[in-house]
């Protein structure tokens, strides 16, 4: 089509004569059977024929599963290409009538696998198979290559697993961070919530922030070997940890403080150990427990609901005109250390000690001895 003709009437020698000239032209119909077509997830590639180089090579584009399946014709060399998102790459080849070979490319060009079956007798199938761990973001080319002049319908399978999951989507680079410092980090839904599906062929870290006071569980579940579950809290101390051995279950919880940041580790039990993983986290709201059973300084609960049981944790009282304590129930550790705080003159000598800073065990006096203090002593009248 597109190209110009010429007809020569060429009398021989001087012989002269009418003539009649006809010129038909009819259509050629070149009948490609399906089975010599390409087709990526159902859809024909374009002209019908994979490119037949590496710069040539026709665009895969994985589905929602991350998988391709490509149904085609070696007459020639094919080539495709596809990006990937991480995780581990599966590529087979079947269906084949004649020896067809395999080979994974690099973006550069270079061989990454191969596999280059040989069937034991014309006509008999072959297949072929390889796999790698793709770099997230990277393009692979798949060469589907003829030996010698062979040719062959075959089958084209690419799939992607072992991919870190997190409410549905894609962790980047495919795999969780495999150190605390480089944990993923985990949004929680509304609820509090968070599911994740993972494979654990190293370790992988996550990190959440708790949204309020409450309990964390988190459960590791559908595991195919020895994965083990530990929960580290912001300064890297083992708040809990689950080691059932096997391919049994793990799970962890513990008791939160909202806005403090927690770290989950899936640690494979040694280098053979490796498994999909299901991980959930759920998030409970805590109840405030009951007035009584909290240590109050002027109206507000002290931190953690009670005063401090060390004098490096001692809880800090900010004096006002009538500064109040009230104290929950439990045994008093120093009943030697009270005073009558109805004597002015005990309280006077007390505050004088603490203001000049030479009161004898003044950490471990009671809160309501400052009280009496208050109440009985003007501050100006001890300076």
């Amino acid at each position: 089509s597109g190209k110009t003709y010429y007809v020569k009437v060429d009398p021989d020698g001087t012989s002269t004569s009418d003539y009649n000239l006809s010129i038909n032209t009819v259509a050629a119909v070149t009948p490609v059977p399906s089975t010599n077509n390409d087709i990526i997830n159902g859809e024909i590639v374009s002209g019908g024929d994979a490119g037949d180089s590496r710069t040539k090579a026709t665009a895969v584009f994985l589905n929602n599963s991350r998988d391709a399946i490509i149904t085609g014709y070696a007459g020639d060399n094919d080539y495709y290409k596809f990006v990937a998102p991480g995780g581990t790459a599966t590529i087979e080849l079947t269906g084949l009538s004649s020896d067809i070979f395999l080979r994974l490319l690099s973006s550069s060009g270079s061989t990454l696998e191969s596999s280059t079956p040989h069937s034991s007798s014309p006509g008999e199938s072959s297949s072929a198979s390889i796999s790698c761990h793709p770099t997230s973001g990277e393009t692979y080319y798949v060469w589907v290559d003829p030996w010698f002049n062979n040719t062959s319908d075959y089958n084209l399978s690419i799939n992607i697993s072992n991919l870190d999951i997190i409410n549905g989507t894609i962790v980047s680079g495919g795999d969780a961070g495999d150190s605390r410092t480089k944990a993923t980090a985990v949004s929680l839904d509304s609820n509090g919530d968070a599911s994740i599906t993972g494979y654990a062929g190293d370790d992988d870290y996550y990190t959440f922030v708790a949204q309020y006071n409450g309990t964390a569980i988190i459960d590791l579940t559908g595991l195919s070997s020895n994965i083990n579950l530990n929960l580290l809290s912001s300064g890297n101390r083992t708040l809990d940890s689950s080691t059932s051995g096997g391919s049994s279950s793990e799970s962890v919880s513990c008791n939160f403080t909202s806005g403090e940041t927690y770290y989950v580790w899936v640690a494979p039990y040694d280098n053979t150990s490796a498994s999909d993983y299901n991980l959930s986290i759920n998030t409970v709201a805590g109840f405030t427990p009951p007035s009584t059973n909290n240590d109050i300084i002027n109206g507000e609960i002290v931190s953690g609901g009670d005063a401090g049981g060390l004098t490096s944790e001692a809880a800090l009282v900010s004096l006002d005109n009538e500064a109040g304590v009230e104290s929950g129930p439990g045994d008093d550790p120093y009943p030697d250390l009270e005073y009558d705080v109805n004597d002015s003159d005990v309280c006077k000598d007390w505050g004088e000690d603490l203001v000049h800073g030479t009161i004898d065990n003044s950490s471990d006096v009671e809160a309501i001895v400052l009280q009496g203090v208050a109440d009985a002593i003007p501050l100006e009248e001890i300076a």
